[in-house]
């Protein structure tokens, strides 16, 4: 029996397990395979998504826009701004993205008044934005009155800016797959409820 125990002990110390540099090995080796799988399983994504994302950004900067209340008369009169929200495209070194900001008035801790990001979503690699117009353009067979590059202020960059009402004014943005030409959809933000933003394909 003291025998047994004796060689039974000598089997588990003679086991050896993964040594740091084999478990490291293995590691790096399931890392490169997970990547590898991420990277096929994405794809590019598709302008209708692209468009229905706009379409939400809209909605947002409408809410924004109504719980911020009604503006101060006089600073309406004075700086002529009567929106509390809106949305607008930036061109970055990052790619274009779109920015949700809301109208902050003076008050006794902040003096100034200026437009505060609230939100910014940028637009997905191969989606590009072919040009865009102040009209909402529902029915098909429109074209973009401005198209990049935008030098403000002689052609703006794409804006809608919703008043606390919720009505947003009119804009179409036109969007286009950049690998695909004939892929084309357009964001049309017409001048009432800005929650009712569509997205429609083509142009």
């Amino acid at each position: 029996m003291r025998s047994f125990m004796i060689r039974g002990s000598q089997r588990v110390r003679g086991q050896r397990g993964f040594s740091l540099i084999e478990l490291m090995v293995v590691m790096a080796i399931i890392g490169a395979l997970a990547s590898v799988a991420v990277v096929a399983m994405t794809t590019d994504p598709e302008v209708e998504d692209e468009c229905n994302k706009i379409a939400a950004l809209v909605n947002e900067a409408a809410r924004q826009a109504i719980s911020g209340g009604s503006l101060d008369p006089q600073v309406s009169q004075s700086t002529g701004i009567t929106a509390r929200g809106r949305l607008r495209m930036i061109e970055s070194a990052e790619g274009p993205f779109m920015m949700i900001e809301r109208f902050r008035e003076p008050s006794a801790e902040n003096p100034d008044m200026d437009w505060v990001e609230r939100r910014r979503v940028y637009l997905g690699q191969g989606v590009s934005v072919a040009g865009w117009s102040q009209a909402g353009a529902v029915n098909p067979g429109s074209a973009p009155t401005f198209v990049p590059p935008y030098s403000f202020p002689f052609q703006p960059p794409p804006f809608t800016e919703c008043n606390p009402d919720g009505t947003c004014t009119a804009l179409t943005l036109y969007l286009q797959d950049a690998n695909q030409p004939d892929r084309k959809a357009r964001v049309v933000v017409l001048p009432l409820n800005g929650m009712m933003t569509q997205c429609f394909s083509g142009w």
